[in-house]
C-alpha cells in the first residue's frame, strides 16, 4: 500500500505546479476558480495584475523551500525548526533542512486548509490562546501527518511568550534539543553586546548538536546574497513614501515570507529585484499600483493570513496596506570580511528582528513598539493606524491604547482596532472583518 504524502510533501507538489504557471493574470484567475477553495483562494490572493512577475517569484520560493525541506529530510539531513525572528541565513549555510516553525504551518494552512490541525493541538492539551502561528505545525505532527524536527532554534524568549512556550512544549514532548537565544530587556549597546555573545554561543552549541562545523565560505555567500536583498528592500522602503503608492498590498505580506523563510538565497534577491524595478517604474511615471487609493493604512501589529484575498479586496475599496509591524526590518548591511564580523552582523540582525526589537522591553522604550510605529506612520504618510488584535499577543493588547493615544497626540491620525486571529478563520469571519474596515474607512476617507 502506498504511503500517504505528508503535509509538507503535499504542499511542495502543489506549489511546484502553481509556481510554473504563465504570467497571465486572467488565466490564473480562471484556474483558481477550478481549484479546491483554499488552494484557489491562495492563488487569487497571491497574484497582482501589475506585479505578476513578483507574485510568481514569491510562489516559486515557497515551492523551492518546501521541496528542499522534503528532499533534504529524505536524504537524512537534520530538520531544524527556528522561530520566525531568528535569521535564516545562518542555517542556509549549514548542511541541514531548515524551516521556520510558523511558516511550516501557515503556508500549508493557506494552501490546503486544515482546521483539524488547530483542533489536534488543543485536544492534546494546548490552550486555544496560544498563537495560531504555531498550533497548526504542532497539530500536523500530533495528527500523524508530519514528522518531528530534530533540533529547535528559538529567539522568542523575552519578546514572544507564546513562541517561547510552544517551542518548549515541542522540545519536552518529543525529546528534541532546544536552543534558546535570550533577549536582554534594554535595546542599547550593552544589550547588543550581550545578545551577540549569546548568538555566538548558540552557533557553537548548534554545531555540537548537529555534528558539523559551520561552512564560513558558504556563510559569506549567503550573507552577501542577503546584503543584496537588503539593499533592494531598503530602496523599496523609500519608494513607499510615494503618492500614489507604487506597490500592491500583497508586497507587505510577501516581504515577511521572504525574510522569515528564504533570506540569503538567490531567489529572494530575484524577488526583491523584480518588486524594486516594477515599483521604480511606477514612481517615475507618477502612477500607483492600483487605482482609487483613498486611505494609507499602517497596520501597527499583524496582518490577516487566513484569507489572502483580503489584500486585493482592500485595494478594491481604496485602502493601501503600507505594511505592518512584522514587516519592518531596519537592517544594516553585514560586513563579510571576517568570521567575527559576519557572526556579529547576524547577531545584530537577529536583535532587530520584529518582536525582538519592539516587544522585549517597555512599549515606549527607545526602539520599541511605539517609537517604531510613530516613525513608520510619519515616514510613510499614514492616514490611519489599524490594530488587528491577535488573540495570543497579550503584550500588544495591553499597550495598544497607549499607542493609539500617542499616534493621535503626535501625528493626529485615528486608529481602529478589531479582534481577530492571524490564521484561524473561525475567530472573526472575513465578512465581519470587511464590514468593520469599510465602516471605519467611510469615516475618514
Amino acid at each position: 500500500m502506498d504511503r500517504k504524502p505528508t503535509v509538507w510533501e503535499e504542499v511542495a507538489a502543489l506549489l511546484e505546479g502553481v509556481s510554473a504557471l504563465p504570467e497571465d493574470y486572467e488565466a490564473l484567475q480562471e484556474l483558481a476558480r477550478s481549484l479546491p477553495p483554499d488552494t484557489g483562494s491562495m492563488l487569487k490572493g497571491f497574484v497582482s495584475p501589475k506585479f505578476m512577475k513578483m507574485s510568481l517569484a514569491g510562489l516559486k520560493i515557497f515551492a523551492i523551500a518546501f521541496n528542499e525541506l522534503v528532499k533534504k529530510r529524505a536524504e537524512g539531513k537534520k530538520v531544524v525548526f527556528r522561530a520566525f525572528n531568528f535569521p535564516p541565513e545562518l542555517l542556509h549555510a549549514m548542511d541541514v533542512a531548515p524551516m521556520c516553525t510558523e511558516a511550516a504551518g501557515i503556508v500549508p494552512m493557506m494552501a490546503i486548509g486544515g482546521d483539524r490541525f488547530f483542533d489536534a493541538a488543543i485536544e492534546a492539551g494546548l490552550p486555544e490562546t496560544l498563537c495560531s502561528g504555531h498550533r497548526p505545525t504542532v497539530g500536523m505532527i500530533l495528527d500523524g501527518r508530519e514528522l518531528q524536527p530534530d533540533v529547535i532554534v528559538n529567539a522568542g524568549p523575552g519578546s514572544c511568550d507564546a513562541n517561547a512556550k510552544i517551542h518548549e512544549y515541542m522540545a519536552k514532548t518529543w525529546g528534541i534539543p532546544l536552543l534558546n537565544l535570550d533577549a536582554p530587556y534594554y535595546h542599547d549597546e550593552r544589550g547588543l553586546a550581550y545578545y551577540q555573545r549569546e548568538f555566538r554561543r548558540m552557533v557553537s552549541r548548534l554545531e555540537e548538536i548537529i555534528g558539523q562545523k559551520m561552512d564560513y565560505d558558504k556563510l559569506r555567500e549567503v550573507v552577501e546574497n542577503a546584503n543584496r536583498a537588503t539593499e533592494l528592500m531598503l530602496e523599496i522602503q523609500e519608494m513607499k513614501k510615494a503618492v500614489p503608492f507604487p506597490l500592491p498590498n500583497l508586497y507587505g505580506v510577501m516581504v515577511q515570507l521572504m525574510k522569515y523563510v528564504w533570506a540569503g538565497r538567490e531567489e529572494t534577491v530575484t524577488f526583491f529585484q523584480i518588486a524594486h524595478d516594477t515599483a521604480k517604474e511606477l514612481v517615475e511615471k507618477g502612477e500607483g499600483a492600483f487605482p482609487n487609493q483613498r486611505v494609507r493604512s499602517l497596520w501597527v501589529y499583524s496582518g490577516i493570513y487566513y484569507d489572502m484575498e483580503v489584500w486585493n479586496w482592500l485595494e478594491d475599496v481604496g485602502v493601501i496596506f503600507l505594511q505592518d509591524h512584522f514587516g519592518y526590518f531596519p537592517e544594516k548591511l553585514i560586513d563579510t570580511s571576517t568570521i567575527d564580523t559576519m557572526l556579529d552582523g547576524l547577531g545584530e540582525r537577529c536583535f532587530n528582528m520584529p518582536m525582538t526589537r519592539q516587544m522585549k522591553g517597555a512599549w515606549d522604550a527607545p526602539y520599541g513598539w511605539a517609537e517604531d510605529m510613530i516613525f513608520l506612520a510619519r515616514e510613510l504618510k499614514a492616514d490611519c493606524a489599524i490594530f488587528s488584535g491577535h488573540l495570543a499577543c497579550r503584550q500588544a493588547w495591553g499597550s495598544y491604547r497607549l499607542l493609539k493615544d500617542k499616534l493621535k497626540s503626535e501625528l493626529g491620525i485615528p486608529s481602529f482596532r478589531f479582534e481577530a486571529d492571524i490564521l484561524d478563520r473561525r475567530i472573526t469571519p472575513i465578512s465581519a472583518l470587511k464590514d468593520k474596515i469599510e465602516e471605519f474607512v467611510s469615516t475618514i476617507a
